[in-house]
């Protein structure tokens, strides 16, 4: 895979397939294997790119949201469909396909994204799965092939973080 050639007008070049993708996922470090951590890079020359770093080691939601807080700049977020292929992409690319917390909580009766600075964001962009939200949790995550559901906060699961 290489950046930019004329041919894919700015797109990523496989050489392999002969195509033209708009972005790539890299895997970039492994970090601390006591942490099962691995750090993602979602190369998108044409777009910003987008980095993750996914904590196989269980927390509940809160545990998860304060150390990517104190660590990195937040649990992640989704707010369109380019950052929901971005951080599914990147999930697949570590062999993870559901129960990942995600930035999601519900705040009085709105589901929003809980922002590290500032307020929170209204979440306008959604992937819930069939008959979800149940109403069984306050608190966000990846399932059942990468799409929202609600699920107790204390639960512990693997999570995902935004570089």
């Amino acid at each position: 895979m290489r950046h930019c050639t004329d041919d894919c007008n700015g797109l990523l070049h496989n050489e392999l397939e002969r195509t033209c993708t708009l972005c790539a996922s890299v895997k970039f470090e492994t970090v601390s294997p006591e942490q099962k951590a691995i750090a993602f890079e979602k190369v998108c020359p044409l777009l910003e790119s987008i980095r993750y770093i996914v904590y196989k080691e269980p927390q509940n939601w809160q545990e998860a949201r304060q150390f990517c807080n104190e660590k990195h700049r937040g649990l992640a977020i989704i707010r369109n469909i380019k950052e929901y292929e971005s951080l599914k992409t990147v999930l697949q690319e570590a062999d993870i396909r559901s129960h990942i917390w995600i930035g999601g909580n519900l705040v009085g009766s709105k589901w929003e994204w809980v922002s590290k600075s500032g307020p929170n964001i209204e979440m306008t962009y959604t992937k819930w799965t069939p008959q979800q939200p149940s109403g069984n949790g306050n608190c966000l995550q990846f399932w059942n092939d990468y799409q929202y559901d609600d699920d107790k906060c204390d639960l512990m699961k693997s999570f995902a973080c935004v570089l």
